[in-house]
């Protein structure tokens, strides 16, 4: 029987090109369905060595050493590989300065056992700079075990301006917390706590580690897809990609999207991009053309059923997502039309031809 090798897609690249320094072949194997050699072997094509020589500006690699991130944030955050980051603070870290084995100082521990029984971990994390997890593996260390019993927390606070808070209030849907430490010349913790403290954070159900997995690697699609496929509210994704650091760009399309709007500009019609239909702004259309939606799905997010006749449990998800959202527009009197990835990548004029049928009956 002759083996017939699936075709990449182009978000299975994507995520190989933005995790092959941060994860391993096995890894991303797991994570694409294929094998520990299809991974090794696309890398090979892409020229995606993981033991490149690391070139880094002279400003980068001081920002790197000024940082209060672990080798793994680094790694992630400058898309290069933990040993190389390691690498960075044996090659230029200055003397004296203890940065990545994250040893803990007489002074902390002090802060700690102090502390511990009135502060949760994650307060105590804010202001050590540590992660939470760090704290409560220290903590567990030290025999300092706490009663289920609720801990008022009164972390020191330097004094906020009305303006301050007013900045806030009004950017923490829209930037980072990074980015409005940076506006107000603050602490990313400082911030975090702050937001906390004003209600601007919302209680839902604790996120698991799986789900801030997930998000990480979802990042790059739409914050309604993330919430569509993670069963949370948009506003609950925001929330917690702020409190992640991970900063997103906006209007930023897939090529899928870029090919299927040249196809619909070429034709000369009017149309709406990335846009909310409905009253309750809980789904957001690729392209709308008059009554007509037309949808752009990668085939491994979405399930392609040619391709994934027997889909995984998160394309099971995405495919009941996908469906409860049609069901939606069709309801408001739209006619939904979906165009897979498969199709414009092996027969790019027929997808064309069925574009223009489409928006010719409008």
């Amino acid at each position: 029987m002759t083996h017939i090798s699936r075709k990449w897609t182009d978000d299975e690249i994507d995520f190989l090109i933005n995790n092959f320094l941060t994860m391993t072949d096995q890894e991303i194997g797991n994570y694409l369905s294929r094998t520990k050699d299809a991974i090794e072997r696309k890398r090979a094509k892409l020229k995606l060595n993981k033991n490149e020589k690391l070139c880094l500006d002279q400003s980068t690699i001081k920002e790197i050493l000024s940082s209060k991130l672990t080798y793994q944030e680094i790694a992630e955050r400058y898309h290069i590989t933990r040993e190389q980051a390691r690498n960075i603070y044996r090659k230029y870290d200055p003397k004296g300065y203890v940065a990545k084995t994250k040893l803990w100082s007489n002074e902390e521990e002090v802060f700690l056992i102090k502390n511990y029984l009135t502060m949760g971990d994650e307060s105590i994390a804010c202001i050590l700079e540590r992660s939470p997890s760090s704290i409560l593996k220290k903590r567990l260390k030290l025999g300092l075990h706490r009663n289920d019993f609720h801990i008022v927390e009164n972390p020191p606070d330097k004094y906020w301006t009305e303006e301050e808070i007013e900045f806030l209030v009004s950017n923490i849907d829209m930037l980072t917390y990074e980015e409005i430490s940076q506006k107000l010349k603050r602490s990313v913790k400082a911030v975090m706590i702050k937001a906390s403290k004003l209600g601007l954070v919302t209680n839902g159900s604790k996120w698991s580690e799986k789900e801030d997995s997930l998000l990480m690697q979802y990042s790059r699609k739409t914050i309604e897809e993330i919430a569509f496929i993670l069963d949370r509210s948009p506003k609950a994704i925001k929330h917690r990609l702020n409190k992640l650091g991970i900063a997103r760009k906006s209007g930023q399309d897939t090529s899928l999207e870029q090919k299927v709007e040249k196809i619909i500009k070429d034709l000369g019609v009017k149309y709406l991009k990335q846009v909310f239909l409905g009253s309750d702004f809980n789904f957001k259309a690729d392209f709308v053309i008059g009554t007509i939606v037309i949808e752009a799905n990668g085939d491994y997010w979405h399930g392609n059923p040619i391709l994934y006749p027997i889909p995984n449990e998160m394309q099971k998800l995405a495919i009941e997502k996908d469906l409860i959202k049609k069901r939606y527009f069709e309801e408001l009197g739209y006619k939904v039309y979906e165009i897979w990835e498969y199709d414009v990548n092996t027969d790019f004029p027929k997808v064309k031809r069925k574009i223009a049928r489409l928006l010719g009956n409008q």
